[in-house]
């Protein structure tokens, strides 16, 4: 008998027996220390009396349970520990005998999903659907593990294991391992078998007699019948239930488990989930997925900083998954998807639910040509990557590109269709993407260079490019000229226009002319808000009257800030303000300086002619709460942003009277 610190000694070690953890029909499970290295470990040893009622198991019937145990120990012993352990299959580390009976050593787990089951909504034992899914496909692993071993002296063979059930999957460290391989068989020729396993877990074929022969039942059915059970097993785990086919299975049986008259009728008939099952399945396994106090799956804002479709998408992931379900509890034998199957497509949507992104590159396929759409392939190295590349940006010069269609072209290979480049010019092509909160780039910028004559470019409008290549096109000048003279909001245009050619051809005669010219008009233009340009001295009880300041110390009325108030000039060293008519420099000082300091500043500005000008002076105060606006702009300052931002204080012309 076995108790609490019983010694038992098997081939490779020796084990201290500490309590019992288990039991089944057949078998005991305890809790033992490995005497060697004080490992603990699980020991399984037969079932000698009824668990129900403690009376002696009579001697057929316990050598059918030695029978049974012995059989498990000759099946594992085929598969290496290591091996067994990666395919999630609980590996034997020793046998032996211990009173005239088979006794095994497995690795010590934790509990069974029987547990998760009975305790699924307590905060310990509850999952997420990324724990789900892997529990599927680890379960998937072992089967098709099973299914693939080969029989005694590599003979081919099929195995089934004939047992999935909650009771006889085991998780250790929340990992899933099959355990209970006393009913694995091997599948003959003639697929005929007696029942075996647990009827509220087989397959319809397995309980379902294909026919009856003298009176006795022909079971008929293969390894896809263990498919049939880890369906159930899933769909019992989101929704707590049993399936409706399989109550109308279970009906069909006696109480002994024997089938019923016309059983075989109903052959291959029973499956499935109703609509409704569907449905239910469906709302379940959002709860698994998307809970409202922990979001399984990301939302855009989460996964997505910049305007691109979510991933993953949780509905698409939920809506395969309960396909699958659905697909496992086939009526139909044939219709079930594979052990091997059910393992790549729950791995492929654990990948799905937590993408991951290393890498881009872009491959140009052929010269880009002016006006016609061109294609690129984009390699991504990753997983959980949607094969429609709703993830995947195509930038154009660090602008979004107007992409055509993107496919799936080859493992890891997009190809991506561009809309046409209708200008000249460089560009620079890159691809980026943001998965689970970080952005991935392509490594390498592809330069995209597209020329044009300058008449084509004088066509698409590039009045600038035009014009650099042919500055002496009189037409095209006289042509700008007279949209200028029509057109006051196209005369800055012009000006801008000219001045940026004036820089490509400094000596050019006709330009340079045009260009002080229109300059000239530009200056004399009307200020729609003119200011005080005479400087004031004035005292400290008067200063707010006269620079019309408020209490503290803002301006009464602001002049307001357009779109087309500011205008940069000069490459960008002045600043045009068309409502004051006034000219500022942009940059400012580089440092700061006393008031004697500016005046020689603003000298030297005159001496050098700066910008082609030599009459900058101090601003008026009333010149200068010009450029104030009433709220901070996008440079945190209370000024137009083309200003430099360095510049925090100003010297003004005005004068504080003294006493």
């Amino acid at each position: 008998m076995i108790e609490p610190d019983t010694i038992i000694s098997l081939k490779k070690d020796q084990y201290r027996i500490i309590k019992e953890i288990g039991f089944g029909a057949y078998g005991v499970v305890w809790q033992a220390e490995r005497i060697s290295d004080g490992v603990m470990v699980a020991v399984k040893t037969i079932q000698t009396r009824n668990p129900e009622n403690q009376s002696p198991f009579s001697k057929s019937f316990l050598a059918k349970i030695i029978e049974v145990q012995n059989k498990e120990i000759e099946f594992l012993r085929r598969l290496p520990p290591d091996l067994a352990m990666h395919n999630h299959i609980l590996p034997l580390s020793d046998f032996g005998q211990f009173n005239d009976a088979p006794v095994m050593v497995l690795p010590l787990c934790s509990h069974s999903l029987s547990k998760v089951y009975e305790q699924r909504t307590d905060a310990f034992f509850s999952f997420d659907g990324a724990t789900l899914l892997r529990w599927i496909w680890q379960i998937a692993a072992a089967l098709k593990t099973v299914h693939a071993l080969p029989g005694k002296s590599g003979e081919p063979g099929k195995f089934s294991h004939r047992d999935l059930k909650l009771q006889n999957v085991l998780v250790k460290d929340n990992d899933l391992y099959l355990s209970d391989y006393g009913t694995v068989k091997r599948i003959g020729q003639d697929l005929t078998f007696s029942l075996a396993g647990t009827p509220n877990w087989g397959a319809p074929e397995m309980l379902l007699p294909k026919k009856f022969d003298h009176g006795e039942p022909i079971y008929q059915f293969d390894e896809s019948a263990d498919l049939y059970p880890l369906g159930l097993l899933i769909h019992i785990l989101a929704t707590g239930n049993y399936t409706r086919a399989q109550g109308e299975v279970v009906d069909l049986l006696s109480m002994s488990g024997k089938p019923l008259a016309g059983a075989e009728k109903k052959f291959d008939k029973i499956g499935g989930l109703t609509e409704r099952e569907l449905q239910t399945l469906k709302i379940d396994m959002r709860r698994i997925f998307i809970d409202e106090d922990k979001t399984i799956l990301a939302k855009t804002d989460d996964v997505l900083p910049e305007p691109e479709l979510s991933l993953p998408d949780s509905e698409q992931i939920i809506a395969k998954l309960c396909e699958l379900v659905n697909n496992l509890l086939s009526a139909k034998a044939e219709l079930r998807p594979t052990a091997r199957q059910v393992y790549q497509r729950a791995k492929r949507m654990g990948e799905l639910l937590n993408p991951a992104l290393d890498a881009l590159n872009i491959e140009m396929l052929h010269k880009v040509k002016l006006g016609r759409p061109f294609l690129i392939h984009v390699s991504a190295k990753g997983q959980g990557l949607p094969a429609d590349g709703r993830w995947l940006n195509i930038t154009v010069s660090d602008k979004m590109a107007e992409v055509r269609t993107i496919q799936k072209f080859a493992d890891n290979t997009w190809k991506v269709e561009l809309e046409p480049l209708s200008k000249t010019g460089e560009y620079t092509l890159k691809a980026y993407s943001w998965v689970n909160n970080r952005k991935i780039e392509s490594d390498e910028e592809h330069i995209i260079r597209l020329s044009a004559s300058a008449t084509q470019l004088w066509e698409q409008g590039n009045y600038v490019a035009a014009l650099i290549k042919n500055p002496d096109q009189e037409g095209w000048l006289n042509a700008l000229e007279h949209k200028a003279h029509k057109k006051r909001d196209f005369q800055r245009d012009y000006l801008a226009i000219l001045e940026k050619v004036r820089k490509k051809h400094p000596d050019h005669t006709d330009i340079n002319r045009r260009y002080w010219l229109n300059l000239k008009i530009e200056r004399k233009k009307k200020a729609t808000h003119p200011r005080r340009s005479a400087p004031e001295t004035v005292s400290d009880n008067k200063f707010k009257a006269v620079f019309k300041l408020d209490k503290n110390r803002r301006p009464v009325k602001y002049v307001p800030i357009t779109n087309n108030r500011f205008k940069v000039l000069m490459g960008g060293n002045v600043i045009k303000d068309n409502a004051a008519g006034l000219m500022w420099e942009q940059l400012g000082s580089p440092e700061p300086m006393n008031y004697n300091a500016a005046l020689r500043y603003i000298k030297k500005l005159n001496t050098e002619n700066f910008a082609d000008y030599n009459d900058w002076r101090l601003p008026t105060v009333d010149e200068l709460t010009s450029l104030l606006a009433k709220t901070k702009q996008h440079n945190g300052l209370h000024i137009d942003p083309l200003f430099e931002k360095i510049q925090l204080w100003c010297w003004s012309y005005d004068k504080r009277a003294p006493g």
